[in-house]
C-alpha cells in the first residue's frame, strides 16, 4: 500500500512533540521528504528501478534525458530483435577501430553492443553501431524521483494526505528517519538533539546499506 507525504508528517509530529507545527512547519518538513528521496536514488537507484524503452537519437552518443537519474543496464532492442551486449569501448577500439564512424560501420536502427561506464556518467552510453535515429532500447533504468509540490492549502496537514510518494513501502520508515534527522539538527543546540540527529542518520545510512546488501544476495541467489 502506498504511503504519503501527511503519513510521513504525522509520525515525524508525533516523534517531535509538535503536533501543531510550531517548531517545524508543513513545508519543511515537505522539503526534507523530497530531500529524503534525492539521498535514496543517489544512495541506491535500485529502489527507483524501472524497465523503460528509451528511444535513440541519431549517432552513437545517447543519453537518457531528464526525466532518469541512472541507467542500469540495457536489456535489448525494443522491438525484441537482436541480441544486445554490454563491450568495454576500449574492446570496441581495439576490434573494429573506427567503429564510430558511419561511413566504415553504418547506421542502423538495431543496436547490437552498447558501452556504459557510471564512472564517467549516470546517463549516458554508447551505441554500436551508431542508431540511424529511428531506434529504441528496452533499459533497466533509476527513474528521477518526482519533486512533490507543495498543496494549495500548505498549513494544513490534510492536504498533504492526498500527495503519494513513489517509492517502495519498505522505504518508509527509512524517509522518516531522513526527515526526523533533519529535523533534530535543526535543534543542534538544543541538549540531546545532536544524538537524536545522528541516531536517525545512522539508521537511515544503515538501511540503505542494508537494502543494497539484502538486494546484491537476492540478484546472487537469482543466477544459482
Amino acid at each position: 500500500m502506498a504511503f504519503t507525504v501527511g503519513d510521513i508528517m504525522r509520525e515525524a509530529q508525533a516523534i517531535l512533540n509538535d503536533s501543531n507545527s510550531v517548531r517545524w512547519t508543513l513545508p519543511e518538513l515537505l522539503k526534507w521528504v523530497n530531500n529524503a528521496q534525492l539521498e535514496i536514488v543517489q544512495t541506491y537507484p535500485t529502489a527507483f528501478a524501472s524497465v523503460e524503452d528509451i528511444d535513440l537519437v541519431a549517432g552513437v552518443d545517447q543519453d537518457l534525458g531528464a526525466s532518469y537519474y541512472a541507467l542500469m543496464e540495457i536489456r535489448g532492442n525494443a522491438d525484441g530483435t537482436g541480441r544486445v551486449t554490454k563491450l568495454e569501448r576500449h574492446i570496441l577500439d581495439s576490434q573494429i577501430g573506427a567503429w564510430r564512424d558511419p561511413a566504415v560501420l553504418p547506421r542502423t536502427a538495431g543496436v547490437v553492443h552498447y558501452v556504459h561506464d557510471p564512472k564517467i556518467s549516470r546517463k549516458s552510453f554508447m551505441v554500436c553501431p551508431g542508431n540511424d535515429g529511428t531506434g529504441s532500447v528496452t533499459a533497466l533504468v533509476a527513474v528521477a524521483p518526482t519533486i512533490i509540490a507543495a498543496p494549495a492549502n500548505p498549513l494544513s496537514i490534510d492536504s498533504y494526505d492526498a500527495l503519494t510518494i513513489a517509492i517502495g513501502d519498505e522505504y518508509h520508515p527509512v524517509i522518516l528517519d531522513y526527515v526526523l534527522y533533519r529535523a533534530f539538527q535543526k535543534d543542534a543546540n538544543m541538549p540531546n538533539s545532536s544524538q537524536r540527529a545522528a541516531q536517525h542518520l545512522g539508521q537511515f545510512q544503515r538501511a540503505l546499506g542494508v537494502e543494497a546488501a539484502n538486494n546484491e544476495a537476492a540478484e546472487q541467489i537469482g543466477k544459482v
